[in-house]
This record gives structure tokens, C-alpha cells and sequence, in this order.
């Protein structure tokens, strides 16, 4: 499920429309269309009002429900399309932070809105954290289930090619700066 179905599935729910939403996060409502179509990216501090409005965790927008657990008893097939889709999550989260952080050491950003506190931000982290988990779990099993040399070349069509740590001593360096000015 994609970012945009998510958000489509949790205003059905509630029986608003996208003007409704909008409205209530100081969007116009041709954005927030876009973000359910895929068109455009919400930043932290959007997904973080958006899920206020749903009453939701803003994890939600990011996790990744699997049918089954991921254990030895996965096909290949299986295991191939959990790991591409924990990619994908794990992609759209660090792109969605890597924004996130530029804006803090460009030092810009939309006063008049509310920014996301440091706490908010680390669990966005942390749901990086639990993805990239995930996905070394699945790694391993993959290693079981194909030759080696074939994994190796799965995984160079297949790999996370971002570092949550490098980001996260950035942000919290960034964040320093700014508690002290």
C-alpha cells in the first residue's frame, strides 16, 4: 500500500473530503490531491498534521503490514516482493527526513506553520531503524534460498543506498545549533 492509499483509505474512514483535510492543515487542496495521488511529496511537519487530523500515529504512513511474518517459510517470490517493498517505504521515509534535515542547515521553512519537535523526528528514525531491520532479516533469508551469486546480484538491483546513522548525527548536530543560538 502506497502512501497515497493510505491517506485516501484514512479520509474515507472518516467521511471527509480533500477539501476538508486540507483546510484543516493549511494546505490548498489541489496539494493535498497530490499527495494521495503520488504526485507530490508531504513534508514531516504535513504528514505530522495530517495524522493529527486522522488521530493516527504518523507511523502509520510508513508501515508495512505483510499477510504473513517474515520467517524461513516464505517462498522466494515472497521474500523478493517483501524486501522490495520495505525498500520502497524505507526510500520514501528517508527522502521525506533527508528534506526534512536540509531545511534545518539551509535554516529555512514556513514560520507560520508549526515545525516537528525533535521527539517526532526520532521516531520517524526509529521507523527507519525498524525497516532497515526488516530488511537485513530478509537479506538473510534470501541468502538461504538462492545461490550466491545470484543473491549478490538481487541485492545490487535491490539495495538501501542511505545511511540512518549519518543522518541522525547530522539532524541531532543540526538541531544542537539551533537549541544554542
Amino acid at each position: 500500500m502506497t502512501l497515497g492509499d493510505t491517506l485516501k483509505k484514512l479520509r474515507g474512514k472518516l467521511g471527509l473530503t480533500q477539501r476538508e483535510v486540507a483546510k484543516k492543515i493549511g494546505v490548498r487542496q489541489n496539494a493535498y490531491s497530490q499527495y494521495e495521488t503520488g504526485d507530490r511529496e508531504p513534508s514531516l511537519r504535513i504528514l505530522t498534521d495530517i495524522a493529527n487530523v486522522y488521530k493516527v500515529s504518523p507511523e502509520v504512513f510508513f508501515a508495512v503490514e505483510f499477510e504473513k511474518e517474515i520467517n524461513d517459510r516464505l517462498s522466494l517470490e515472497e521474500l523478493c516482493r517483501v524486501l522490495q517493498i520495505l525498500i520502497y517505504k524505507s526510500g520514501h521515509l528517508f527522502f521525506i527526513l533527508n528534506e526534512r534535515l536540509l531545511e534545518y542547515k539551509m535554516n529555512v521553512g514556513i514560520p507560520k506553520r508549526r515545525n516537528i519537535t525533535r521527539n517526532e523526528y526520532e521516531e520517524y528514525l526509529e521507523t527507519l531503524r525498524d525497516h532497515y531491520s526488516s530488511i537485513e532479516k530478509v537479506k538473510e533469508l534470501l541468502k538461504t534460498k538462492i545461490d550466491p551469486q545470484s543473491f549478490e546480484e538481487f541485492i545490487k538491483g535491490n539495495r538501501v543506498l542511505y545511511n540512518v546513522d549519518d543522518m541522525e548525527v547530522t539532524f541531532k548536530d543540526e538541531w544542537t545549533k539551533r537549541e544554542h543560538q
